[in-house]
Order: C-alpha cells, then structure tokens, then sequence
C-alpha cells in the first residue's frame, strides 16, 4: 500500500453508491488479476503485492501464448510470408500492449484511485441524487455480462472452426480481448458521468439570480476545480488504452485484407480456415468501432459542456453590478479552462472527438492501400519468375 493512502485513510472512504457502481467492473476484472485497485471494507486501496505479482504473471503467459503463435504461422507450410508477417505484426502489438497494460495497473493505481475519490467529491459537490449510481451500477452489470458472453461465443467458434490455429491464441485472446473490452466499457462510463457534471455545472451556474450568498459561487469554483482535475486525471490513465484500440482496429482492418488476399492464394481447406477467421475480423473491427464512435460521440459532448461552462462566466463577467468577489471567481474560471482544459488524446497520436472515426477510416484505409500494393508487387514478381523459368 502506498504511504500517502496509509496515512489518509480516512479520505479513502468510497461511499455504497460508488462501490456498487465500480463492483460489476471489479470482479469482471478481477476474475484475470487486472483489477486497477481493490475496495476492502468500504475503503479503496492499492492491489496487494500478490495481486499484482498475478497480473504481472498472467500477462506473461498471455504474451508466451502470443509468442506460439507467431512460431507456429511462420513453420505453417500453408501461410504464406505475407499472411505470416502481418500476422507477426499484429500479435507483437498485442505482446506489447499486455505487458506495457500490466505495468501500468500497478504504476497508475494511485491515481486510479485518486480518480475515483475525485469523481466521489465532484458528485458531493454539486449535491447529485447518488440514485443514478445504483441505475449505473444496473446497466454496468448488463453491460458487463453481454460481453462476457459475446466473447466466449466468439472464442468458442474461434477453436471450433479454426482448429489448431485457436491453440495458442484461445486463453490469451479471451483474457486481452476482454480486458480490453472492459478498459473502454469503463473509459466511457467514465466520460459520461464526467459530461453530466459539467452539465450540471452550467444549470447550477445559470441559476445565478437564486443564490443567497457569495458561498455557492465559491462552491461552484471548487467544484469547476475538481471537474478539471478529474479530467486531467482522467486523459493521463486512459490515454495509453485508448492508444491501443485505435492501432488495434487499423491493425485488424490489415488482417482483414490479408485474410481476403490470401484465401486465393492456398488450398480450399486454408482457404474455409481463413473464411472463418475473415468473419469474427468483420466482428471484432465492428464491435470495437462502435464502441470507439460512442466515446468519440461522448468525449465530444462533454468538450462542448466545457465550453458552454466558459461562455456562462463570459457572459456573467458582462451582467450588471457583480460583486468584486464574484468576478475575480468567474475570472478564474475562465483562465483555468482557457489555459489547463485540452482535448485527450491517444499518446498524442491524435484528439479523442467527432473526427476519431474519420481518422479511424482514412489510416485503415491508406496502411490496406499500402499493403495491397506491396503484395501485387510480390505477386507480379513471383509471376515473372514463372515466365522466365518457360
């Protein structure tokens, strides 16, 4: 445990609310040691060293289980070079994102905590009726176990029909798959509760004429503070996740071009294997586009809820006969979101908003483009060599 969550307990105290609606992505979580911290008798704590040691384990032999797979398409006389490399690719992205995706379980847990004590003030703060957390909690659970059943489906027609290509992927691709799944399931929810605060905000704010004292505006400011320091928390935890899945849909869209490529150029019992495989790709880039173009669609509400909150104190900064005191609150305001509030971004890599599923599109596109071209190349070579062998 670290010492700064030792000495403030108290302050760790998460409320009966929140801990039903964190506990259906707990146990979900939980069930393959990649809970980002555990809530023990009402207060959330760190994951203990056993628990981390675990996660670290399991994403090890997920990424073992990667490696096989890998060795196996190479030594498959039946996969040709190309399938075999971008196959390569693709699995050594998701080694990658495991093993970097446990690290970061135990490098971010305070402030995955932090989050949560955050977001737990915020919804004090601006005097929440915390039923809306118990109506999560229910759509978090149904959420919940429609992906876990979605995802054995999947696997359980990926070993039926793909054989002994399933072998080295079946535990390693339910455990990062789903972990993933539930990674952005808890992304988004995240994102929507922070959009209803910022709404809430500018109904609070706009109520302006019905405030008896200075002490709601200064609890307004407070509350503004804490909005942005959850976001900022926020964009440094998920960023890295988000990451992953934008280059996972671009890395299964190329998977899906190879396995439309190469089924017409191996033999007819391949070829049924690849038909199968080009299906649950269909599947997977779907199930993770829609996902990704609801958090675009809720990250972008909530940019204009920030937005809307600066113009409110604009316009107030302009009313008739403000306080002194009330002014230098709204200047505030408005110099905090000018200078301290940003778009998220995945890594950089570029801005989580409406334009995400365009951008999504055109780099799938252009990289499928790319690789269509490197594999006629390869095969007007090989056709070349055939003529000059007559």
């Amino acid at each position: 445990m670290s010492i700064r969550f030792e000495k403030d307990l108290l302050h760790n105290y998460v409320e009966i609310e929140l801990q039903y609606f964190l506990r259906p992505f707990n146990v979900m979580q939980s069930l393959f040691f990649q809970s980002k911290y555990r809530i023990v008798d009402n207060f959330i704590l760190p994951n203990t060293l056993f628990k981390n040691i675990m996660s670290f384990v399991v994403s090890v032999l997920c990424a073992l289980s990667f490696i096989y797979t890998i060795i196996s398409v190479w030594q498959n006389t039946h996969a040709t070079s190309f399938h075999a490399l971008v196959t390569s690719v693709y699995l050594s992205y998701n080694i990658y994102g495991i093993l970097i995706g446990s690290v970061l379980i135990i490098w971010l847990s305070d402030r995955n905590i932090e989050f949560v004590l955050k977001i737990q003030d915020l919804i004090k703060i601006l005097e929440f009726n915390k039923c809306f957390l118990i109506e999560y909690a229910f759509i978090n659970s149904i959420i919940m176990a429609a992906i876990f059943i979605l995802n054995f489906l999947l696997y359980g027609y990926f070993v039926v029909h793909l054989q002994k290509f399933a072998l080295g992927l079946t535990f390693s691709a339910i455990v990062c798959i789903l972990n993933q799944d539930l990674d952005i399931i808890y992304v988004i929810i995240f994102a929507n509760i922070l959009k209803k605060c910022a709404s809430r905000w500018t109904v609070e704010a706009r109520q302006k004429n019905n405030f008896n004292d200075q002490g709601k505006w200064v609890k307004l400011f407070n509350a503004f503070l804490n909005l942005t320091e959850s976001y900022q928390l926020y964009q440094k935890i998920f960023e890295f996740y988000e990451l992953l899945r934008r280059v996972g849909i671009v890395f299964l869209g190329l998977q899906l071009t190879v396995c439309r490529v190469c089924s017409n150029d191996i033999k007819s019992i391949q070829c049924t294997v690849m038909l199968h495989a080009f299906q649950l790709i269909c599947v997977w880039i779907v199930k993770k586009f829609i996902t990704l173009s609801i958090l675009s669609f809720e990250m972008e509400i909530f940019y204009e809820k920030l937005r809307e909150i600066e113009t409110v104190c604009i316009i107030l900064v302009s009313s008739d006969n403000p306080s002194e005191r009330e002014l230098k609150i709204w200047k505030n305001i408005i110099r905090v979101s000018s200078c301290s509030v940003r778009k998220t971004t995945a890594c950089g890599l570029c801005e989580v908003g409406a334009a995400l599923p365009q951008w999504l599109l055109q780099a799938t596109t252009a990289y499928t483009i790319v690789l269509l071209q490197f594999h006629i190349t390869t095969f007007s070579r090989a056709t070349n060599d055939i003529y000059d062998l007559d």
